[in-house]
């Protein structure tokens, strides 16, 4: 069903993502490469999101490294403990009374966004988004986007590699 849809999808120029996600055929690293290599199809791609990858048990650097070239965009939030994990779950975060305990700003939690950011900086080919659920989304994001510049900058490449959306 998923190489039909990239059939239809490359037919018409585009790609097909799939989100490393919890309860998904991407939940964690082996089950996603095992999802790429039975799909086998060029317009098969993955929408890397680094807190799910970790979530899932996965060292996000790691699975990075073998899995790049299917790599076309990556999803970037952040949590202040494992036993937050749970503020992500759909039927909390899209909830507008649900809770937003746990999220932070994406230097702020257990992922390690400094050595992400570091490879990343390395491939001028890199398109993300950020994603913010809780409250004061635009200073959020806003503060998220100048620390990623920043460091970019730092690593002397180029701060609009990334657009916050």
């Amino acid at each position: 069903m998923l190489r039909r849809q990239c059939e239809i999808a490359a037919d018409n120029g585009l790609e097909l993502l799939v989100e490393t996600h919890p309860g998904t055929l991407a939940d964690c690293g082996a089950s996603t490469i095992r999802l790429i290599e039975e799909v086998d199809h060029p317009a098969f791609k993955i929408n890397f999101d680094t807190l799910h990858v970790w979530e899932g048990g996965d060292d996000p650097l790691t699975l990075l490294e073998t899995i790049r070239p299917y790599v076309s965009h990556y999803h970037l939030k952040n949590v202040s403990h494992r036993d937050r994990l749970s503020v992500f779950t759909p039927s909390n975060v899209y909830a507008a009374a649900g809770s937003r305990e746990g999220m932070v700003p994406l230097f702020d939690g257990l992922v390690d966004y400094n050595a992400f950011f570091a490879v990343l900086s390395r491939d001028g080919n890199v398109e993300g988004s950020l994603e913010w659920f809780g409250n004061d989304a635009f200073n959020t994001l806003r503060n998220d986007r100048r620390q990623i510049s920043h460091l970019l900058l730092a690593q002397s490449r180029e701060p609009d590699m990334l657009k916050a959306v």
